[in-house]
Order: structure tokens, then sequence, then C-alpha cells
């Protein structure tokens, strides 16, 4: 069985981070089985304390800095901490299925890709309106594992490496992505874009799943076009 790094980069959200660690702190597979890292990016709320909380009760949870600002930073500081075979970054408004390690541990014994991604369903915390649909905040087109092609690739928000595959790689680019308040994308999908280019296929998994917070500030048009333009 191959144990598993999940890495989550963290930066001013205290109060959604405690949900994500508590959905990994009652994952159906043994805690044995996997580490949980929390980077925390120079946030200046209760993040350190409730990350600290967690590794004082359950001894496969982790804290690190990051000082250089950037989800890229992040990631990269987390890669580089991960002490196992693969990592997994999951994002810190998220809250990971029960099964969410199993389900990649089962993934990664199938063989068959060296990255993968799931699914985010929506996780409407503040409530919908009555004009919003799931599918607006979900990734979720297929139902069957397959391979990702054309403008498909992993989700960010769940996804899954071979740590030395990502290594090779470089992890990933600094100057793209999330940086402090800063609203960025690109890293995840550039890193991807090179392996793909080099013939190595990126899995989706449709049973892998994770509900991902729809943030008050999502609820509303306007949003849906300055993310797309970010």
């Amino acid at each position: 069985m191959t144990n598993l790094s999940i890495i989550i980069c963290t930066y001013n959200r205290s109060e959604l981070l405690a949900f994500c660690l508590e959905a990994l702190a009652v994952q159906s597979v043994s805690a044995v089985n996997f580490e949980v890292i929390v980077v925390n990016n120079n946030s200046i709320d209760d993040t350190a304390v409730v990350a600290a909380g967690f590794a004082g009760k359950f001894p496969n949870f982790k804290v690190v800095n990051e000082t250089r600002q950037g989800l890229s930073h992040a990631r990269n500081k987390g890669l580089e901490v991960a002490q196992y075979e693969w990592v997994i970054y999951l994002d810190d408004d998220a809250k990971a299925a029960p099964d969410f390690v199993e389900r990649a541990m089962w993934m990664i014994a199938d063989g068959r890709y060296q990255v993968f991604g799931g699914i985010f369903l929506p996780w409407y915390k503040y409530g919908r309106p009555a004009w919003f649909k799931d599918h607006y905040a979900s990734n979720k087109k297929y139902n069957h594992i397959r391979t990702l092609t054309g403008d498909d690739f992993a989700c960010g928000g769940i996804m899954a490496f071979e740590k030395k595959l990502l290594l090779q790689y470089g992890g990933f680019n600094p100057a793209l992505g999330m940086s402090g308040t800063r609203v960025a994308y690109g890293e995840e999908t550039e890193v991807q874009f090179r392996m793909r280019q080099d013939g190595i296929p990126i899995g989706y998994d449709p049973e892998w799943i994770i509900y991902h917070l729809v943030a008050p500030y999502k609820l509303n048009v306007e949003w849906f076009f300055k993310a797309g333009f970010a």
C-alpha cells in the first residue's frame, strides 16, 4: 500500500481550514497511511492556532511555514517536505469525502496514471440563490475514469502527483497562481501541460470527491466574468 502526503496551502482562512482538517481526521483508512501537511503562507488570522491544534491532536498532521507569498511557493514547500511517494493537493476551503484517501490509494494501485484529478461538488455553507445551479460550482463532466485531453486538466483543488514526477518538472511556477489577495490561476495547468507534451497522460476519476465551498462572492454573475478573465 502506497502512503500519501496531503498538502493544504492556506492563507487567512482559519475558519474554513478547520472544516477541511476535520474531514481529513475522520477518513475511512488508518491515519498511519497518510500525512497531512498544512503550509501556512504568512497568515495573520488564527490559522497558526487552528493548524497547531490539529497537529497536537493527530500525529499524522504537521504544520510548516512558507514566507514567500504565493500559492505556488506554498505548494512547492509542501512538495519539499512531503515524506511519501505521492503528493495530493487539497484546497483549504474544501471538505474531503470520507473515502477521499482510500479512493486515491485505489487509483494509485490501479497504476494507470502518474498524475490524476478528481471532482469537486458544491458546498453551500452560505446558502444558494435560486438561479444558481450545482454545475456552476462543479467540474463533473464524465461518469467514468478517463484520460483528459484538450483543454481538460486536473483541477488544482483536488489533484495527485507521483512525487518524483512533479520534482522532475520543477514543481509549480511561482510567477503564476494566487498570491495573497490577488486572484490568479494557471500554475497547475502549466505543469500538467508540460507533462502532457512529453506524453504523460493526465487521469480523471469522478469517484474521487471533495466538497468545495461556494463563497458568497461567487454567488453573483460578475464573479464568473472576473474568474474567467483571471
